[in-house]
């Protein structure tokens, strides 16, 4: 025999041993299967909840996106009733205007003193004595019945073009405040994409809208800077002539960092 065999006495202490482990783990199993037997009713309670509030969270944010594209429907519906009437009293006062300016024409008598000399004057002279008159008062000349006059242009292409052509020029920006600017300017220094910059979408306007974009743009010029409004003026004055043509326009160009005025640039 063996000299390793074990006695009958050390197998059955092995075998009570083995016996005394095994109900010790099995006592301390059960209260552990208790317990991932409750957490696991309570993760199935809180995954039907979460789906509850999941669901009711997706309801209420769509109701938020339809109340907010709602408000900005109000806000631009607003707005455009504020400038249609805001429109139509510039309109009448313009006519108005003009139709005071034809009397009194009639009559010899101008709404700038000066006017009434030049008058008088040769053609040749009138065109020269012309380049000295303030560009407020060359714009006030131009600007009779303006809307009714960019209103009349019925080729909408040729209107795109100058809406592109006037609002890429450096000068533009001058009408506009910083912050507003900044947005108009595609590249930074150095080439770099400006993160703010605004594509702005002119022909995605109807075509009323565009007509009013572009009497804005000519109000805002008259404002803030008579020199470019100026020679934006005398351009209206003969968009509807059969001798123009788009290719007139110079293309729209790329505004950089460099075009902004000096006192927005960083």
């Amino acid at each position: 025999m063996p000299a390793c065999k074990k006695t009958l006495t050390q197998l059955r202490e092995e075998q009570d041993k083995a016996t005394t482990e095994y109900m010790d783990n099995v006592v301390a199993l059960r209260p552990l299967q208790d317990e991932m037997a409750r957490l696991e009713a309570e993760l199935e309670k809180m995954q039907r909840r979460y789906a509850a509030v999941k669901e009711k969270a997706h309801k209420i944010a769509a109701k938020v996106s339809m109340c907010t594209y709602r408000n900005q429907s109000i806000v631009i519906a607003i707005e455009d009733l504020e400038k249609a009437e805001a429109q139509q009293a510039a309109l009448k006062t313009e006519k108005a205007q003009a139709v005071l300016a034809r009397k009194n024409m009639k009559k010899g008598v101008y709404s700038e003193p000066i006017l009434a000399k030049v008058n008088k004057l040769p053609e040749v002279i009138v065109e020269l004595i012309g380049t000295y008159l303030p560009y407020e008062t060359l714009n006030e000349l131009l600007s009779q019945d303006l809307w009714r006059r960019v209103v009349r242009i019925g080729d909408r292409k040729m209107l795109l073009r100058f809406i592109l052509e006037v609002t890429s020029q450096p000068k533009y920006l001058t009408l506009l405040p910083r912050e507003e600017a900044l947005k108009k300017v595609r590249f930074l220094r150095g080439g770099a994409h400006n993160p703010s910059y605004s594509w702005i979408s002119y022909w995605l306007h109807d075509f009323k809208k565009l007509k009013t974009a572009i009497y804005d743009t000519l109000l805002l010029a008259k404002a803030g800077n008579p020199q470019f409004a100026h020679s934006v003026l005398k351009t209206v004055a003969v968009l509807n002539s059969r001798k123009w043509r788009v290719n007139k326009f110079a293309l729209e160009r790329t505004l950089t960092e460099e075009d902004l005025p000096l006192e927005y640039q960083s």
